[in-house]
Formats: structure tokens, C-alpha cells, sequence
């Protein structure tokens, strides 16, 4: 996250809010959306990976486990189409 977002989440996360970047870890990558392309990006869907808790530009704060997939990870990429 930039400074200037660090800041207003410090003052805004005591009250339940905040800017934050999330992403949804699946098959040991960490799979997210952003309007401008980049590595690990496919520019026409704005859909990009990363490895877990490292993605660019932003300071890793905390997971939320959300469950498991039943789909194998080869169905997880032909959803996402890759």
C-alpha cells in the first residue's frame, strides 16, 4: 500500500474500514484484479498472480481463511483462462 494509503489506514482501520488490496489464494498463488497491467498480468482481463503475501506495491496485513476448492487447479486456470 503507498504511504499516503498506509496513513489513512492507520487513522481509518480502528473504525471497522480502510483501503486495502485483496487477493484469493488458490493452488500456492495469489490471484488479484488491478485496472493497469504488470507482471504476471493478462491486460485484457486485468486478472494477475503473484506469489502469496508478496504482491508489489502493497504491505501484507492479515489472511482470512475462506475454505478450500473443490475444483483440481487445472480447473481453477481454464476459469480463469489462462
Amino acid at each position: 500500500t503507498s504511504g499516503g494509503a498506509s496513513v489513512l489506514n492507520r487513522i481509518l482501520t480502528p473504525m471497522g474500514t480502510g483501503a486495502f488490496h485483496c487477493g484469493v489464494e488458490v493452488y500456492g498463488w495469489e490471484w488479484s484484479y488491478s485496472d493497469l497491467a504488470g507482471p504476471g498480468s493478462r491486460a485484457d482481463t486485468g486478472v494477475f498472480t503473484c506469489p502469496p503475501r508478496c504482491c508489489q506495491g502493497h504491505t501484507y496485513l492479515k489472511s482470512v481463511d475462506m475454505g478450500k476448492t473443490s475444483l483440481t487447479e487445472k480447473a481453477v486456470l481454464i476459469l480463469l483462462q489462462l
